[in-house]
């Protein structure tokens, strides 16, 4: 008996040690932002850890990234006198992500204005029982005795101050008790908002080190890619009257929905698209031979017949191939993807950190200014608009390595509208319309003495002549 009670004493210590010893080797840490490079449609993420490892193995877990990780993607180096043995990727549904710092400001504000909300409402309870009070007290004297005027004067005068400072400063309080009620509406909305999105599920990775001595320091770098972020480039293209270059502006609008916020952290945007792989592919040929229509035998009376070499109807039964002929064509082996983009990528480097929200709006990004020449040239379609347009020929911005996007058109400091930048034309020379120019008119007359309509047996021919005419005003040179 004294042998089993040993026994499980000695049980108990090692059961008591090995969770003691699993406790220690499960370090949670978390992982500090440091980079992010944002392409067309991804972004990768590059992070920082530090930690002290005890000897031995160590399950070191870094906690709240975002939920959609490319887990391919994961790369995990080291710093220190420690072993990766192995990394892990999971995703936790039940631990919250950190409070931004967004949300600890709402909470605050909140607070704040829910006190200021309980202030308010207490002081018109207040004046409305002491309105209520004077109203309901308003019996001077006995009813046996009277009142003398002097002391009927000083009551009345005591009632109109009184009931009309508490009337000004109930209408005071409620305009601030309104304006307290609306700032804890949107706040509390918003807060909702930011909430949910915290109490979306994050992830995981878990990275096994082994260490050989005690309090061992380590430095991990962490690198990901993630969904769900990306970047469009938008243009501002200012020209004026009387200079023969333009200044294009070159930006970005960028945004991320990854759920965590990208904090005072620099990034760089690169025109590469990961997600349009780079597998070369490979054309297979494709072969032509006669269709035969297919016989189907035990089919009912309605079925079609056909005549020996006759092609059925394309509508009722080749559905869009060609009539006699079959076409096999091999699968593509690569998934192109809407954005085509040709050449090498190119990297821009933001000298500034930016804060990019998660789902919030998109962040508007500098990336460059050029000045490039331009000559100026009017564009006119008289038979479908009266009004002369101002066209600007610009060339040399094949070398500034820019994507396809929305410009925004500025002529003498005034908008004139948006017009799209193609970056994939083949030209050297980008046209770009800087908008209407009221300074010069074009006419279209039609002339009776050349234009006739002649009707010859069932055919006719009908001859019309115009007259056009660009006339100037002001000193403006045509």
């Amino acid at each position: 008996m004294k042998n089993a009670y040993q026994v499980i004493l000695y049980f108990s210590l090692w059961t008591a040690s090995s969770l003691s010893l699993l406790a220690q080797n499960n370090q949670p840490i978390s992982a500090q932002l440091k980079h992010v490079t944002v392409f067309r449609d991804k972004a990768q993420i590059t992070s920082s850890a530090t930690a002290s490892l005890p000897e031995g193995v160590t399950q070191l877990q870094i906690e709240g990234l975002p939920a959609q990780i490319d887990k391919q993607s994961i790369n995990v180096t080291a710093k220190g006198n420690i072993i990766i043995l192995g990394v892990k990727h999971q995703v936790n549904y039940t631990r919250p992500q950190k409070k931004s710092v967004r949300l600890i400001q709402l909470e605050d504000s909140l607070t704040l204005y829910t006190s200021r909300l309980e202030r308010y409402t207490y002081t018109k309870d207040v004046l409305t029982k002491e309105q209520q009070m004077l109203m309901s007290n308003q019996a001077i004297g006995g009813t046996q005795t009277g009142v003398s005027v002097e002391k009927l004067k000083q009551m009345a005068d005591f009632f109109r101050t009184r009931l009309t400072e508490i009337n000004e400063k109930l209408i005071e309080n409620e305009r601030n008790l309104r304006e307290a009620q609306t700032q804890v509406a949107r706040m509390q909305n918003q807060l909702n908002e930011l909430t949910n999105k915290r109490n979306q599920p994050s992830s995981e990775i878990i990275v096994s080190v082994s260490a050989k001595n005690n309090n061992t320091p380590a430095e991990l770098e962490l690198d990901y890619i993630v969904p769900n972020a990306g970047w469009v480039p938008v243009y501002d293209i200012r020209a004026s009257e009387g200079k023969n270059q333009v200044q294009l502006s070159y930006k970005a609008n960028v945004f991320q929905r990854t759920g965590v916020d990208w904090n005072n952290t620099r990034i760089t945007l690169s025109t590469a698209n990961p997600s349009q792989g780079g597998t070369q592919p490979t054309l297979n040929p494709m072969f032509a031979s006669l269709y035969q229509p297919e016989i189907m035998y035990g089919a009912s009376n309605a079925r079609k017949k056909y005549k020996a070499g006759a092609a059925p109807s394309i509508a009722d039964d080749l559905q869009g191939r060609v009539p006699g002929v079959a076409v096999e064509e091999s699968e593509t082996v690569a998934d192109y993807t809407q954005v085509q983009e040709t050449g090498l990528s190119v990297e821009f480097d933001i000298a500034l950190p930016y804060t990019i929200i998660s789902g919030g709006s998109p962040q508007l990004v500098d990336i460059q200014a050029h000045e490039l020449p331009a000559s100026y040239s009017y564009l006119a379609v008289p038979k479908l608009d009266g009004d002369a347009f101002l066209t600007a020929l610009v060339s040399g911005w094949e070398k500034y390595n820019l994507i396809s996007g929305n410009a925004n058109i500025y002529f003498g400091g005034t908008f004139v509208g948006e017009s799209f930048l193609d970056a994939r034309q083949t030209g050297d020379t980008l046209r770009l319309s800087l908008g209407r120019d009221k300074k010069l008119l074009i006419k279209r007359e039609k002339i009776n003495e050349f234009s006739s309509k002649k009707t010859i047996g069932s055919s006719g021919k009908h001859l019309l002549t115009a007259l056009l005419c660009a006339i100037p005003k002001k000193n403006l040179s045509v």
